[in-house]
């Protein structure tokens, strides 16, 4: 939670997003995990704001969370962090930014929402609905399964090598 990009994301979906949100469901909560969190996004933490800092293990997070958010504006290249997520069957939200290098079918995989108001109701409309969460989370763990297993990269390696 050092990084420039990941800082301005988080940024953004507290001031911007995250009030959207409580708008229509008040005792909604959200964790920002990661190490070494910017002074700007410690002092972020509140009520329903926490700020974790460097935790051992993140799929304890991830385990709790109904809906995982990556509202990237800026960087490139896969977000490690949305295939954490989909390898544990979550639900996620991001911005088109964040979907560089991944296999991603909208409403299938992932959800891809751009800008503020549409971020918020796309977070609501899947903590407002266990069916679309399940069913977006299934899919994103079958994503990881045939593309980005450990299995799946060796077999594409190998392939590249043996072109070469």
């Amino acid at each position: 939670m050092g990084f420039a990009p990941s800082i301005d994301a988080v940024l953004y979906f507290c001031r911007e997003i995250f009030p959207l949100i409580q708008e229509k469901i008040s005792e909604v909560k959200f964790y920002i995990v990661g190490k070494n969190p910017s002074g700007e996004v410690r002092n972020l933490g509140s009520e329903q704001i926490f700020v974790t800092g460097y935790v051992d293990d993140v799929r304890l997070f991830l385990d709790r969370a109904s809906v995982f958010v990556c509202p990237m504006r800026k960087g490139a290249g896969i977000k490690n962090k949305v295939l954490q997520a989909w390898a544990m069957a979550k639900p996620v939200v991001a911005t088109s930014v964040a979907l560089g290098g991944l296999r991603v079918v909208p409403d299938e995989n992932i959800i891809v929402a751009d800008g503020a108001r549409s971020f918020a109701q796309k977070v609501v409309s899947l903590l407002e609905n266990s069916y679309l969460r399940e069913k977006l989370g299934r899919r994103a763990r079958e994503t990881v399964r045939e593309h980005y297993s450990w299995e799946q990269q060796a077999r594409s390696l190998e392939g590249a090598l043996r072109s070469l």
